[in-house]
């Protein structure tokens, strides 16, 4: 980034802002704009959201369509849009549902990477919106034709059902392929860049809670107000709440001042023992037992976790003294960062799949080791039978130089030459059975 870009980035910080209006055609290049979206929100210690304000759809909206956004709409369908003819200026009164069921066998397309595929119906990705005019051919049952003559013959097939002027383009959906006639400005609910969420798209002339996008905009701001309020009056309960804690480490006691500050309870006591005047202390304060102290000595609320503690210290303590450690400097922990925690998350998921990769590659090696071993004690007692036969054989060469001599109850000749075999055995005197 430019020095420019980090002091206006270094400024909006400063701001401390929960929403951030910008303009992308204020930019030089789209890259430039969603390079700043993405290095405020990463150095801003708030979740902050984006809306982008537009004076026109185009250049205001359709700059950003070279990086390929994902729109969402307020039907909750989402694709990947890169030209600007699926955006509409205008409110579509009606438009019928219209599938393509089997009405074509391919498409011959040019799709968002400028790559000229074709494919099938069922092989369209799922949720991919194809520009009418980035069709080039359509493979019927009878023979190719061009795009518009296939749509005019397919409407007329259905009584005109609409006009063909209509039709900017076909969208794939879970059911197959369906003609799509646009998308109108007020059906945008938000874009996605890579992992960066326009949560609005708003005009700066028609700023009236008579417009759909900028009262969805005023009615997310007026939730977030509630939601905060509300956080706002539970940290106040939580702050009101005198907590004192009994616990046997001053690590684990440390420990657990840090947690419940963290969460809003600062309101918070720790103490050694429990003496009768405490135990007369209003009926607000909770005691957090850590310890073996007699529950039915204390009259207030008290949550008992000793024995849970005790249970994941037991490991521990045959390892370190508790009653030695301290934690020294506390400092809290930043907060992580939306991106940042979906990048770990990411990680860890791949990670995750890696392992149940090499789990069942280990469990196919397992299932082959326990075949192999279940084979091998089969054939043990003819192994023994064979080792045995195998220290008393003969060679074929010493059994013919020295046949009259061998004396032996019973033989096995093993020779592919019946003739010769035949030689041998007749030559085999002294063994009776051969």
């Amino acid at each position: 980034m430019s020095k420019e870009s980090v002091d206006i980035t270094e400024r909006i910080v400063k701001l401390k802002p929960d929403w951030a209006l910008f303009s992308a055609s204020a930019f030089e290049t789209p890259e430039l704009c969603l390079n700043l979206l993405q290095e405020v929100q990463k150095i801003s210690k708030k979740n902050l959201r984006f809306v982008l304000a537009i004076d026109e759809i185009n250049p205001g909206l359709t700059i950003l369509l070279k990086l390929q956004p994902v729109f969402e709409l307020v039907n909750k369908m989402q694709f990947k849009i890169s030209d600007p003819d699926l955006l509409l200026t205008h409110h579509i009164r009606s438009f019928p549902r219209i599938r393509l069921g089997n009405n074509f066998r391919t498409l011959d397309y040019t799709d968002n990477c400028g790559t000229l595929v074709r494919q099938s119906p069922s092989e369209v990705p799922l949720n991919t919106l194809i520009p009418f005019k980035n069709i080039q051919k359509i493979e019927t049952l009878k023979a190719g034709t061009a795009p518009e003559k296939w749509l005019n013959n397919f409407l007329l097939e259905r009584d005109n059902v609409a006009h063909p002027d209509q039709v900017v383009g076909i969208l794939r959906e879970t059911k197959g392929c369906y003609l799509f006639p646009g998308i109108p400005f007020n059906s945008i609910l938000s874009l996605k860049i890579d992992k960066t969420k326009i949560e609005h798209v708003i005009r700066l002339d028609e700023c009236s809670i008579k417009n759909p996008p900028f009262k969805r905009f005023i009615e997310n701001m007026e939730q977030e107000h509630r939601l905060w309020l509300s956080a706002d009056k539970e940290g106040a309960k939580r702050a009101s709440v005198h907590i004192r804690c009994s616990g046997k480490y001053p690590i684990i006691n440390t420990l657990m001042k840090k947690l419940l500050k963290e969460i809003g309870y600062n309101n918070f006591e720790l103490i050694s023992e429990i003496k009768n005047e405490e135990l007369k202390q209003k009926n607000s304060d909770i005691y957090l037992k850590l310890n073996n102290f007699p529950a039915n000595k204390i009259r207030q609320k008290h949550i008992d976790w000793s024995k849970d503690l005790n249970q994941i210290l037991e490991p521990l303590s045959h390892f370190i003294f508790l009653s030695d450690l301290k934690m020294e400097n506390i400092s809290a922990a930043l907060p992580i960062h939306k991106i940042e925690f979906e990048e770990f998350r990411d990680n860890l998921l791949k990670k995750i799949k890696d392992a149940e990769t090499k789990n069942q590659q280990a469990q196919s090696d397992l299932m082959l080791h326990t075949q192999e071993r279940n084979i091998l004690k089969k054939i043990t007692p003819f192994s023994r039978k064979l080792l045995e036969a195998l220290s008393a054989s003969r060679t074929w060469k010493s059994a013919v130089e020295l046949a009259s001599k061998i004396k032996q109850p019973r033989a096995i000749l093993f020779c592919e030459n019946e003739n010769v075999a035949a030689e041998l055995n007749l030559s085999l005197t002294e063994v009776p059975r051969k």
